[in-house]
């Protein structure tokens, strides 16, 4: 590797990761650009709608995510996303819901109906339980036309239970108006979803790319086709 690839890679690790580096950096300029594109389509979502945004490891999809927060915060846009802690000591049934009702639709749609989990203490569950409870409080926590941003979007997961979760979250989702967008390195839950929109950031490298916009195929139009990430050896 000659010093001048050596020193793009490290321009571009800087912007995928938000370190300074100076504004002249077309490395910096190119790989923040890929994310803004990516913050200002997903910004569009109309309450109800659904966006994936994909892409390996380390492609910038968490800059993309904070970029976003800031757009939909001029708009003047509700964000929800799961708290990062919830008390360990307390039932799971109990940290959700206004009453036991509301509580169990909750828990329900995100995948945690089975009874003899209601009563168990947080920190009882499993880690993708756990994660599960998060999201079902970020559900608590929407209204009507707010959007729901979720990271790393079930990586904990064994993947039926991914899947499983997608759908029944996206249909929760659609049904309550809440803008649901959720970043995820694979895309296997890209069925499920059934997003309105689709972001497949750019491989990192050298040379980043634009991000890859979709918007979702027509009612009996053939399924999503695999995101084709730019610079993929493929």
């Amino acid at each position: 590797m000659n010093e001048r690839a050596a020193t793009d890679r490290v321009s571009h690790a800087r912007a995928l990761f938000a370190l300074p580096a100076g504004d002249a950096d077309p490395a910096r300029r190119t790989a923040l650009r890929a994310a803004r594109d990516a913050a200002r389509a997903l910004a569009t979502l109309e309450p109800g709608g659904v966006g994936l945004l994909t892409g390996p490891s380390g492609c910038g999809k968490s800059t993309a995510l904070r970029m976003l927060r800031r757009r939909l915060a001029r708009l003047d846009r509700i964000v929800v996303h799961p708290p990062a802690h919830l008390s360990r000591r307390r039932a799971a049934i109990d940290q959700i819901g206004e009453d036991l009702p509301s509580a169990l639709r909750l828990l329900g749609a995100a995948g945690l109906a089975e009874a003899s989990l209601l009563p168990r203490a947080a920190g009882a569950l499993s880690t993708g339980q756990r994660a599960r409870l998060t999201i079902a409080a970020a559900m608590d926590r929407c209204t009507p036309g707010c959007v729901l941003i979720i990271d790393e979007f079930a990586a904990v997961l064994d993947r039926v239970a991914a899947r499983s979760l997608a759908s029944a979250l996206a249909k929760w989702c659609r049904t309550n108006d809440v803008s649901l967008v959720v970043a995820a390195a694979q895309d296997d839950t890209l069925e499920a979803l059934r997003p309105d929109l689709l972001v497949a950031m750019p491989l990192p490298g050298d040379r980043p790319s634009p991000p890859t916009i979709l918007a979702r195929a027509p009612r009996g139009a053939a399924p999503w086709p695999t995101p084709c990430y730019a610079d993929s050896p493929n």
